[in-house]
């Protein structure tokens, strides 16, 4: 057989196993044309797809710079690189995606695509490009946040939660002393007046929770009214195990409920969700539902109403029932590998402490801490700042400020009342906390993932 149709079986067989989804079975075969015809164009660009999709993103990358230098501008080329690209920006390497999506438009000026996700990553006009951080003495640079596009204020309008979740503060550090409370709609006008005049986003994001359940307050549909009044987005969190106020709140029309949950039946709900009820939950799920044909069918923007499911390993059979369930009353559903929570907590696990949480929470982890935080190391310059800081507000019931969304101690709490400080000084005061310096450190923070090994 001839070299060149013995390559053009090769391709071909590599073609159809691809087809059929047998990714590693036809990366074998591209890797084997490849040793005998290394620019071989057709296996570098579709061998770099698969690894795209095998998450092999370096050697995705070391092929499409092999193709980018051996074939300048070959057909359909630029098609390709765009799937990289999204991908790259869907792992958070905003940096390597920047790149392949200016080549792309060198290759295709007319992509629209391309444009439109260098867009989604330029840096939105109210953020600095860098800032000072006293603690380390260097510039860090910004990047446009994960979390939202606009400026956070997660304000916590109850101060304390119907459960004792182990992977959370209020159920792992029971002897903090933090005042309970719930917040008063006069404290809240009064922080929505002062945003208004202050938030550096025109229209920024209110997160009408942080470590308490607002569902709780007997007044949460009129904190969403007046966030509506204002004309800005409001976001709730909840466990969702309550027996009243679900129909005042599907009234209000918040932006969207976040439901937390960590399993779907008696075996694993209680374990991460201790004090919780699986089955009152479940019921309020289908209430829900039910509340929304009833309130939000005429027409006008409806709430968004999704899961937010914490995976463990001994859950992860449930994960799948759960977003059966969503598919089937019509919410969203996203899943996580779960974490420990606050970061107070996270760095007394790192450094060994004694105790600092049940062993057996750790091990039901998907990933330990100590890996999780080796893992982010190995992706990331540490150049970049961390958004919980340059793009978040945390405000306590009491109006109280934290030092960040992540943080729970009272000695990491930034100051005793938010409307005694403008935005600048709040800010400019995160700046200098050694807190921020061990927590960076530790590689605990929320930040930017720029490298690829």
């Amino acid at each position: 057989m001839r070299a060149d149709s013995y390559l053009d079986q090769l391709q071909q067989d590599a073609i159809n196993a691809q087809s059929k989804g047998e990714l590693n079975h036809a990366s074998k075969i591209y890797l084997k044309i490849l040793t005998l015809e290394p620019n071989h164009l057709p296996a570098v660009i579709n061998l770099g797809l698969i690894s795209i999709q095998l998450n092999q993103i370096p050697l995705a990358i070391s092929l499409f710079t092999r193709g980018k230098y051996l074939f300048p501008s070959p057909p359909h080329f630029a098609q390709s690189c765009l799937t990289l690209a999204k991908a790259l920006k869907n792992f958070g390497y905003h940096v390597q995606a920047m790149d392949w999506l200016r080549y792309i438009l060198t290759i295709d000026p007319q992509c629209t695509e391309a444009q439109d996700l260098i867009d989604s990553i330029n840096l939105p006009p109210y953020l600095d490009t860098y800032a000072f951080d006293q603690e380390e003495q260097r510039w860090l640079k910004r990047y446009r946040p994960y979390e939202k596009g606009n400026f956070v204020y997660a304000i916590d309008i109850v101060g304390t939660c119907n459960l004792r979740c182990p992977s959370c503060p209020v159920g792992n550090m029971p002897n903090e002393i933090k005042p309970k409370g719930f917040m008063t709609l006069e404290l809240f006008e009064k922080i929505l007046i002062k945003i208004k005049k202050e938030s550096p986003s025109e229209v920024p994001d209110i997160w009408l929770f942080n470590w308490g359940e607002p569902l709780l307050h007997p007044q949460v549909a009129d904190f969403v009214r007046l966030l509506n009044d204002y004309g800005w987005p409001s976001m709730i969190s909840t466990n969702l195990n309550i027996k009243k106020g679900l129909e005042e709140l599907i009234k209000s029309r918040p932006t969207s409920i976040k439901i937390s949950l960590s399993g779907i039946t008696d075996k694993t709900y209680p374990l991460t969700h201790a004090k919780g009820n699986v089955n009152l939950l479940k019921e309020n799920l289908y209430q829900l539902k039910y509340l929304m044909k009833q309130h939000q069918s005429d027409g006008k923007p409806m709430t968004h109403i999704y899961a937010g499911f914490h995976l463990y390993k001994n859950n992860l059979s449930e994960a799948k029932q759960m977003r059966e369930i969503c598919e089937e009353l019509g919410f969203g559903y996203t899943e996580n590998a779960a974490i420990i929570q606050p970061v107070e907590k996270m760095m007394e696990i790192l450094e060994d402490k004694p105790d600092p949480i049940d062993k057996n929470l750790i091990d039901n982890l998907l990933v330990h801490p100590k890996k999780l935080t080796w893992e982010i190391k190995t992706k990331r310059s540490g150049a970049y700042d961390c958004e919980l800081r340059f793009n978040m507000m945390s405000i306590n019931y009491d109006g109280s400020v934290g030092l960040c969304c992540s943080t729970y101690a009272q000695s990491n709490q930034l100051a005793n009342n938010f409307l005694d400080h403008s935005h600048e000084d709040l800010q400019a005061m995160k700046y200098q906390q050694s807190f921020c310096k061990k927590c960076r450190g530790m590689n605990l923070d929320y930040s930017l993932c720029d490298v690829v090994t």
